[in-house]
């Protein structure tokens, strides 16, 4: 049996909101920024650079069953950049390379971050 107590006053999470972000910063290193399995979005930099998946990157490692990730881009900042995020996905894997407009809604299910949800990242496997 499951016991939901709502608070009096404050905030109230209802289904579907997003209680916690974090935003990271852009990078030119070629090694990656991991992204928290613990907050519900990511924002990310990208910077002005485009044309090359070796910056601006980020990984997601695995979360937990039914966990939903959203990822943007851009981190609302004037960013026109690119950004990729590597993530548990096929058994290669699975890279998004998306622009400052773009986001992704994940969901991960049987130990797989599964994209349920996109606007315009581009999806390619990895090897």
């Amino acid at each position: 049996m499951t016991i939901n107590i709502l608070p009096t006053a404050g905030t109230q999470n209802l289904p579907g909101m997003i209680a916690s972000i974090e935003f990271m910063s852009q990078s030119t290193s070629t090694t990656p920024q991991a992204l928290s399995v613990l907050t519900d979005c990511s924002c990310l930099g990208a910077g002005t650079a485009t044309g090359s998946a070796a910056r601006n990157l980020y990984t997601l490692a695995a979360g937990e069953e039914g966990q939903i990730k959203w990822i943007g881009f851009g981190s609302g900042t004037a960013a026109t950049g690119e950004a990729s995020v590597v993530f548990t996905g096929t058994a290669t894997g699975q890279s998004v390379i998306a622009s400052a407009t773009d986001f992704l809604k994940l969901e991960f299910t049987n130990d797989v971050w599964y994209i349920r949800e996109s606007g315009g990242a581009t999806i390619a496997t990895t090897t």
